[in-house]
This record gives structure tokens, C-alpha cells and sequence, in this order.
């Protein structure tokens, strides 16, 4: 396929829209494509946001170029070549193009295989899961009891129980998930049971009385209440954990998660007056969706706290300065990948767009390494969704295959067992969306597993300073000026040693001679005087702060 212009003089003239061309030539089959000389860099307009302090952003859209040759090769393996005239385009027109076909696996090949690994962080990730579970199966049956006792009409208790039918659904994808040793997918589907069981409960409540609205924002402003005091103690719990090569993933996630709830509470939007047409009611607020995202948040708080109680309150120093270039550049990455999913209209790129904010929120609260997970999740989301939107199941299970790894991380397990589970479903039951998202959660846990790689090399390279009897909570550059502020102070102490010495040993001289008090008051007057104008030319050069001459001053009398 080609795009361009015809000119008179057998020329290709440019046009525009290359990139969006590109992907709908590899989206129906197409493996050479051929666009005018000089096209192949192409601006795509990226949204950058700044948080300089909370509360108030900075949002700037900045063009970004694509290489329309790499990036086509890279996400959907299509050729493209520039030409500048006809004979040019005729060259590569009736050249001969090899057409490799993909077979799906039959149908009595298609079962889900028994996930383990041996690795220990994610043995231990089975409790949190006992924990969703039990609590899953709680609301479930709580919500099942309420919905029948209630008194609401039968066309809001057939909506309901339909909903709750949907929680009954995921319970059992729960069980026969973990039966066959996937951990994360068994508690990813005792998450949604418990989402929807949640919100029928609320839902029952909310039809049952008459001050609705009241309710909401009781329900909301509780809520707030709850993460404000969960996002403290997360941040607390996590400080030290964060910076420790074992352990840093436990903190991660629960950073993350905190990040999550906040985001999706924050996105909660009353309107205390319902606008109303005829009698009829057309917009103001809509219970099922603001329950849905309250207990979604809810669920992500108590996730956090799960993922924080495997923390040890270990570590060495404050790290995360050290990762902030890194998060910069991976969220840098993130934003061209999404912008460009954006505007080729994938449908990856809302979830990486959700990421990507995330990402965002974190680095402006110092969240440094958190930062580059999302970012990650985001980048790898927008670029997966690119490659295989469109794409033939057993064209995508074919990469797949050739993707497996094997897991060094939490990460890395949780999303390698997670894509196993999903490709399983899309290959059953021919799914393009199931299988494009199976492969991008494989690409993203074998993206984990090399940030888990460099990150605990990083950690592991950074020293410790706990040793030191103190204990400070600043960063690496901040420690190392108040070494250099401790080495000045020292020397000044020796410095006043010295003179104090000098000082007395002229008294003993002075006593000796039976000279007068006078003169020995007189060179001490003089010490003092050389002493204050060196502490002048240190403060002078800011080898100390004011504060520190002051007190200096003082202690030395001066």
C-alpha cells in the first residue's frame, strides 16, 4: 500500500496523517508501505503535566516526533519505505512479499495450565489473597441477604440482583482460578465479586432513603476522611522499606494502590440538584457509578495496607532522589507512547492515559520509584495496544509464546501468571480483546522483572549510613552537606582548642611574670577578635549558615 501525491512531473508530493495510514495498512494485512521522501518524521502532540505544589498544575501540550519507519517496524512489523518519484514506488510495487500464516492451537489443545513458581515473594502474596477472598465471599452473602429483605420495587431488585449475579460469577472464576495455582487472577476476580456486592449493599440503602444526596456526600466526605488517614500511614510504614533491595517491591505496590484510591475518589464528581426535563430526570449524580468508584478506592485503601503489612520497617537511607532522572525519562517515554496510541484511536490507551496520571501523581509527591512502575504500566500498555489491536488471535498467541520469561520478581510472577490465565480465555473463546490485552500484561510483567533487576542493583549500590548513632531523614545530597557542615564545626572546635590553650598557657606566662591582669584581659580581647573574624570569613564563604555563626557566637562568648 502507498500514501502521497501525484505531481506533474512524477514526483511524490507529501501528505498528512502518515502515522494513522501506517496503522491501518499493518491492521489489514499490509507488509510494505510506501509514503513520500522526507514523511518519515512525523509530530504527534503530547500533554504534559507539572504539579510545582499541590493543588494547582501546569499543563502544556509539546510536539513530540515519531520515526514513522521504527516505530511502524517495532509495534506491527509493517516495512515502510520513502520514495520520492513514481519509478521509485514501481520498484517496490511488484517486488515479491513472502505472507507468513499463524495457526491456532485446536481446540482440544486449548487448556489452562497449572501455574507455580518457587519464588518466595510470591508464595507470600497467597495470604493477601485469602484475605480478598474471605472477605468476597462476606459481602456476598451479606449483599444477598439485604437485597432479599428489602423492601425496594421489583424493577430496582431485578437490576440489583443482577448485578449481584455478576459478583456470584466472579466468586467461582475466583475458585477455579486458584484451584489451578493462579494467585493475583484468583484475587483480581474476588476484587470485582467484592466491588459489586459492596455497591448492591450501598444500592439498597441509597433507594431506601429519602435524603439521597445527604447520603453521597456522608458516603464521600467518609471516605476522603479514611484515605487521608490510610495515605499517612502508608507513607510511613513504607519510608524505609522502599529503599531496601528485598523489600522494595511490598512498598511499591502499596504505594501504588494508596495512588489508585486516591485517584479514583478524587475523580467522584455530586451534584446536589438532579437536572430534570418534563419531571424526568436526565443528569445529576448516578449512584451506581459513584458507589462503584467509592468502593473501588475503598478496596484499593485496604489493599494498600495489605501490601504494607509485608513491609519490614528495614532500610538504610532516604533513596528515592536517586531514581528521580530515571522516573523523569520513563514517564518522558510514557507520554510519547500514549499520545501516539491516542491519536491512532487505540483502545489501550484510556487504561494507559489512567496509568500515566497515576505515574504523574506520584512523581510530584517525591514517589520516585512508584513513578517508574506506572509509568512503565502506561508506556507498555499504549505500545502493546499499538502493536496488537486489530490483530488475529493466533497472530498475537504466536508472539506470546515467543514472550514467556521467567519471573525474578513479584511483579514479574503476578503478571506472568495473570497474562497466562487471560491468553487461556481469549484462545477459548476467540477473544482479539482478551489476547491483546493477555500480551500486554506479559510485556509489562517482563518489563517488571528487568526494573526489578536494576532497581535492587541500584538499591544495593547505595550506601548505608545507619550505622551513624542519629538518625537523619534527608536525602543523599542533603546528608552530604551536613557531613561537610559536621567536618567545619569539628575543625572549628579544634580551632577553639587551640586558642583556648593558647590562652591559658599566656594566664600561666602572665602569673608567672607577675604581669597585670590588665594585659592578660587585653590578648584575650585580641583572641577573641581573630576568633570572631575567622567565623566572619567562613560565614562569608557559606561554609556555615547564619544560624550556626549565631550559635556559635554564644557558645564561644563572643
Amino acid at each position: 500500500a502507498m500514501t502521497g501525491t501525484i505531481q506533474s512531473d512524477h514526483s511524490i508530493g507529501p501528505v498528512g496523517a502518515i502515522l494513522a495510514k501506517a496503522k491501518a495498512a499493518a491492521d489489514s494485512g499490509v507488509t510494505l508501505f510506501l509514503i513520500p521522501k522526507g514523511q518519515a518524521i512525523q509530530n504527534q502532540y503530547v500533554k504534559k503535566v507539572e504539579r510545582p505544589a499541590p493543588g494547582w498544575y501546569i499543563e502544556t501540550v509539546e510536539p513530540v516526533p515519531v520515526n514513522v519507519i521504527d516505530y511502524a517496524k517495532e509495534n506491527w512489523g509493517l516495512t515502510i519505505h520513502e520514495v520520492s518519484n513514481i519509478d521509485e514506488a514501481m520498484k517496490y510495487a511488484f517486488g515479491s512479499i513472502p505472507i507468513k500464516k499463524v495457526t491456532k492451537p485446536s481446540e482440544e489443545n486449548i487448556s489452562l495450565p497449572i501455574f507455580s513458581t518457587s519464588l518466595k515473594s510470591y508464595n507470600q502474596f497467597s495470604s493477601l489473597i485469602d484475605d480478598e477472598i474471605s472477605r468476597a465471599k462476606k459481602s456476598y452473602e451479606t449483599a444477598k441477604i439485604k437485597l432479599k429483605s428489602s423492601s425496594l420495587s421489583s424493577d430496582t431488585k431485578s437490576a440489583l440482583s443482577s448485578l449481584l449475579e455478576k459478583s456470584r460469577s466472579y466468586l467461582n472464576e475466583s475458585k477455579s482460578a486458584r484451584e489451578m495455582g493462579y494467585e493475583y487472577t484468583s484475587g483480581n476476580f474476588a476484587f470485582k465479586s467484592l466491588i459489586n456486592s459492596e455497591t448492591v449493599i450501598d444500592l439498597v440503602d441509597y433507594y431506601s432513603r429519602e435524603d439521597k444526596n445527604l447520603m453521597l456526600q456522608h458516603e464521600l466526605a467518609q471516605t476522603k476522611e479514611e484515605l487521608a488517614q490510610a495515605k499517612k500511614e502508608i507513607v510511613s510504614k513504607t519510608s524505609q522499606a522502599i529503599c531496601d533491595p528485598a523489600n522494595f517491591e511490598w512498598a511499591v505496590g502499596a504505594r501504588e494502590r494508596i495512588t489508585y484510591a486516591e485517584n479514583k475518589i478524587d475523580s467522584i464528581s455530586l451534584s446536589s440538584i438532579p437536572l430534570t426535563i418534563n419531571g424526568v430526570a436526565i443528569g445529576g449524580n448516578d449512584p451506581i457509578k459513584i458507589f462503584t468508584y467509592l468502593n473501588v478506592g475503598r478496596e484499593w485503601i485496604k489493599i494498600s495496607k495489605n501490601f504494607a503489612s509485608k513491609v519490614s520497617e528495614t532500610g538504610s537511607s532516604n533513596c528515592l532522589s536517586e531514581f528521580e532522572d530515571d522516573a523523569k525519562k520513563t514517564i518522558s517515554d510514557a507520554e510519547k507512547e500514549v499520545s501516539v496510541s491516542k491519536s491512532l484511536g487505540i483502545r489501550a490507551s484510556t487504561d494507559a492515559e489512567w496509568y500515566l496520571e497515576a505515574a504523574h501523581k506520584e512523581f510530584s509527591e517525591g514517589f520516585y520509584i512508584t513513578a517508574i512502575y506506572d509509568a512503565e504500566s502506561a508506556k507498555i500498555r499504549a505500545s502493546a495496544g499499538s502493536k496488537y489491536e486489530g490483530r488475529e488471535v493466533n497472530e498475537i498467541y504466536k508472539d506470546f509464546e515467543q514472550e514467556l520469561f521467567e519471573p525474578k520478581s513479584l511483579m514479574g510472577a503476578i503478571y506472568l501468571e495473570h497474562s497466562t490465565y487471560q491468553m487461556y480465555k481469549a484462545l477459548k473463546d476467540n477473544s482479539k480483546n482478551d489476547a491483546a490485552e493477555a500480551i500486554e500484561l506479559l510485556e509489562l510483567g517482563k518489563t517488571y522483572n528487568e526494573d526489578y533487576e536494576s532497581i535492587r542493583g541500584k538499591l544495593s549500590g547505595i550506601p548505608s549510613i545507619s550505622h551513624i548513632s542519629w538518625s537523619l531523614n534527608f536525602s543523599f545530597s542533603e546528608n552530604l552537606v551536613i557531613v561537610v557542615l559536621v567536618v567545619v564545626v569539628v575543625l572549628i572546635g579544634v580551632y577553639t582548642l587551640s586558642l583556648k590553650l593558647k590562652l591559658r598557657k599566656l594566664e600561666e606566662t602572665s602569673k608567672r611574670r607577675a604581669k597585670p591582669k590588665k594585659k592578660l584581659k587585653r590578648i584575650e580581647e585580641e583572641m577573641k577578635r581573630l576568633l570572631e573574624k575567622k567565623l566572619k570569613e567562613r560565614l562569608k564563604k557559606r561554609r556555615i549558615t547564619k544560624e550556626e555563626y549565631r550559635k556559635l557566637k554564644k557558645k564561644l562568648r563572643l
